[in-house]
């Protein structure tokens, strides 16, 4: 499991920051065979304010950008995407999530450690590229 780096109840941020993930698959593959080892990727995402997140799925990203008019950014050091935005009670909101781009490079690292496989943590709510990503992930793979 290689998710809620920061949870509901922590200071905002990735959910699943790439060098994270590197360093939990770095030292499993020093205790577990790594044919052993399955990585859980995450699929969802946190609106934060202040120290007080909710979870949520891709769908509701989506509506958050449309509904307040900002964009997402790759954040470059964690490669999980995020967003700022301030509500109608003038409250301000930061949110990230997990969609098929951030997947990509989660992926990229269970390849680098030839482990067994993946796993993903709230199927159903996902960003509909995700599955497109995974597949070409692992044809690129073979």
């Amino acid at each position: 499991m290689a998710y809620d780096y920061h949870w509901s109840t922590s200071e905002a941020g990735s959910i699943a920051p790439a060098s994270w993930v590197d360093d939990v698959l770095s030292f499993a593959v020093t205790q577990i065979p790594k044919e052993k080892i399955y990585l859980g990727i995450p699929l969802y995402g946190y609106d934060w304010i202040e120290m007080q997140a909710k979870d949520f799925v891709f769908e509701d990203v989506s509506t958050l950008l449309d509904k307040y008019k900002v964009k997402a950014a790759l954040d470059s050091d964690s490669k999980s995407k995020f967003f700022d935005y301030t509500d109608s009670d003038d409250t301000s909101h930061e949110v990230w999530f997990e969609d098929s781009d951030t997947i990509s490079f989660k992926l990229q690292i269970a390849e680098k450690y030839e482990i067994g496989g993946v796993d993903f943590w709230r199927l159903g709510g996902e960003d509909g590229k995700v599955w497109s990503t995974v597949g070409k992930e692992l044809a690129d793979s073979r």
